[in-house]
């Protein structure tokens, strides 16, 4: 694993050997989780950080010509009681404007209820995708098992897991409930896009549970995508000759991955602090969403 630091920039690439030139087929997708509604940046232990305008600023900076397509892992809603509904609405829609594709659900997102969500997430066009997120009563899906971009003209196929703990109830009186991942393996096989480049797994699992679920598992994941803690978010992963990376939660970082046809992928943070610059745009669109009165100028 190789590790340094360029303008600011912390740059893990884990490679089996020298990344190929030429035509080799390559991705990069901007990854997140656990915005947790924090539209404005968060008042974190080490400072104020993160925010959509501090973001903006970095994607345009670190892609003058096309930003990314983006997915989440999930914990995007605020669930505070004051105000939590409207910074909520403006993180998915904010993401979205910044390139968001694909969710994975997590049972944070699903506070406020099913149809919220997928009303919300319709109407920017980003996929919601979960492989064991069922309804109680009928155990089927509530969203799609897989999520297809086409990102440079290569297939990208992206699903979901929630972590699963036996003994515990996870049903919600609003009417869904999970299943073990392993109990989903087969109709993920089964319906896994033979002609998809690229597999990404987005999960909260941890690490125990998913280096059992990848143990198992008949798929190659290019990548898995994780949102919990027990992760360190500057330094990724090897589970069974897979990459996992946990994005910066509460946005206070931009991550990024480039993904290669045959070798780990590269996984690239760049940070938010308070004295990051930010897109002045995206400040006023910011203060538009949560209602504010901003006198025009």
């Amino acid at each position: 694993m190789l590790n340094r630091l360029c303008g600011g920039v912390i740059l893990w690439l884990l490679a089996h050997g020298c990344l190929l030139a030429g035509d080799e087929p390559h991705i990069t997708l901007v990854v997140s989780g656990s915005l947790r509604g924090r539209v404005e940046g968060c008042h974190c232990p080490g400072g104020f950080t993160g925010g959509l305008a501090r973001r903006a600023e970095a994607l345009n900076r670190l892609f003058p010509k096309n930003i990314p397509p983006g997915i989440d892992c999930g914990g995007i809603l605020d669930l505070d009681p004051e105000g939590g509904k409207a910074a909520s609405r403006c993180a998915v829609l904010g993401l979205a404007g910044q390139g968001l594709r694909v969710l994975g659900a997590a049972p944070r997102d699903l506070f406020y209820g099913i149809p919220y969500l997928q009303s919300l997430t319709d109407s920017v066009g980003i996929q919601l995708v979960s492989a064991n997120l069922i309804e109680p009563a009928s155990g089927k899906l509530i969203f799609n098992r897989w999520a297809l971009i086409n990102v440079n003209g290569f297939l990208t196929a992206i699903t979901s897991l929630v972590d699963y703990q036996e003994g515990r109830r996870f049903t919600a009186p609003i009417g869904w409930t999970r299943c073990p991942p392993d109990s989903v393996l087969d109709e993920l096989v089964k319906t896994k896009p033979e002609n998809a480049a690229f597999l990404i797994l987005l999960t909260d699992m941890g690490r125990e549970n998913l280096q059992k679920f990848l143990s198992h598992s008949p798929i190659y994941f290019d990548l898995v995508v994780t949102s919990n803690r027990h992760f360190d978010v500057d330094q990724p992963s090897v589970i069974d000759g897979i990459l996992v990376v946990r994005p910066a939660q509460d946005g206070n970082a931009l991550n990024h991955v480039v993904l290669h046809s045959g070798t780990l992928p590269e996984f690239i943070t760049t940070p938010l602090p308070e004295k990051a610059r930010k897109d002045q745009s995206t400040v006023v669109w910011v203060d538009k969403c949560l209602g504010r009165n901003v006198p025009e100028k």
